[in-house]
């Protein structure tokens, strides 16, 4: 499901007709998330995460996606995001890597080595272009996700501790306030944004769903006059060193219909953000196939 820059509503708060919502990827994935568009390469980007894939595809004015390129991480790869130098920065596995445009894999930063029971889940830049990305246990055990930040040096920092399933990040239009969800407590949380230092404060629950089956998940931030928001991705930096992690802060149910998994702004504001749907809650096992919609 995806709504448009209006998010439902006009600009003086009516409500508005949703609009149309319709496939544009002519496959289907086995756990498709994260879709961003990306101004520049004048790309959209996902992944499959239980694929291990990474799909770019330019969009025709219809909406529909061209030619599907695809690059094999060979492993669980939560997001992705272009980086400034060419390639895609991924949270993937236990960690965060660079894949180069031909799919070569360098390793950034592993801050969960060694763990089988955990793998990184959403990710997203900031305006400054850090790499922020959660995780979660192949369990949804209760309090075991994390979420961290790739900074601009290649050095990884852990931010938050005790969630479940870290995913829907994003900024207010102003920068000021970050947003994360929790899509196995329900929650989706506000904390006060510092741009210069990437740091949290001030953590408080905006929305707690309570709604049998339902989860919040991907998420965009749009405004009333859309601007220069619409198409707009932040990257990371150019060739970033091997990172190591460092620790100074702590701070939906089975069958039809589908299950929004998450959402980008898309190409235009006129057009609504492209989004994946998932008919299934995490289950590497019993994963039935997903679509990208738009």
């Amino acid at each position: 499901m995806t709504t448009g820059c209006g998010s439902g509503f006009g600009s003086g708060g009516a409500p508005q007709a949703p609009p149309a919502v319709r496939v544009c990827s002519a496959g289907r994935g086995l756990l498709s998330e994260g879709p961003r568009w990306d101004a520049d390469r004048a790309e959209l980007v996902w992944v499959d995460i239980l694929a291990g894939e990474v799909h770019t595809a330019p969009v025709g004015e219809d909406g529909r996606l061209g030619p599907v390129r695809t690059l094999q991480a060979g492993r669980h790869v939560g997001a992705a995001a272009p980086a400034g130098g060419g390639g895609y920065v991924l949270a993937a596995a236990g960690g965060f890597w660079h894949a180069d445009g031909d799919g070569g894999l360098r390793e950034l930063a592993q801050p969960e080595a060694g763990r089988t029971d955990v793998r990184m889940n959403d990710g997203i830049c900031d305006p400054k272009g850090r790499f922020w990305a959660g995780t979660m246990a192949y369990a949804e055990t209760p309090g075991a996700g994390r979420l961290y930040r790739l900074e601009l040096d290649g050095t990884c920092t852990l931010v938050l501790e005790g969630l479940t399933i870290s995913n829907g990040m994003g900024w207010s239009p102003d920068g000021a306030t970050m947003y994360l969800s929790d899509s196995g407590t329900g929650d989706i949380f506000a904390f006060d944004f510092d741009p210069d230092g990437g740091t949290l404060d001030h953590r408080r629950t905006l929305v707690h769903v309570t709604t049998p089956g339902a989860a919040p998940d991907g998420r965009s931030t749009t405004t009333a006059t859309c601007g220069s928001r619409c198409g707009t991705a932040a990257r990371w930096p150019v060739t970033p060193p091997t990172g190591r992690c460092g620790r100074p802060w702590r701070s939906r149910s089975t069958g039809p219909p589908p299950a929004p998994s998450a959402g980008s702004m898309g190409r235009r504001c006129s057009s609504p953000p492209p989004a994946t749907v998932s008919t299934r809650r995490p289950s590497p096992a019993s994963r039935r196939p997903d679509t990208c919609c738009a």
